[in-house]
């Protein structure tokens, strides 16, 4: 769940995501491949759709798995695999 003031400030639609994806953030396991693709599909929402930049994604619970120096690589692989 994005609990964070500074994403509600920039990306106030996560249900866009949701409705997108069909998956609720609360209910995604983010230890599987699938939860680990989806986490990168949000990375890229939240830089791109909210621009977010990477220490204010990196404080998010959906992202603490995740070391803030390999967002920057996580995000350049997910837009590669898009265009």
């Amino acid at each position: 769940m994005i609990q964070s003031n500074i994403s509600r400030k920039y990306w106030s639609r996560p249900q866009e995501f949701c409705s997108i994806h069909k998956v609720d953030l609360d209910k995604i396991d983010f230890d599987s491949r699938y939860g680990q693709q989806l986490r990168r599909e949000l990375l890229l929402h939240l830089k791109d759709r909210g621009g977010l930049k990477y220490r204010e994604i990196a404080r998010l619970s959906d992202f603490a798995g995740v070391k803030m120096n390999s967002l920057g690589s996580l995000y350049r692989y997910e837009k590669s695999k898009k265009s």
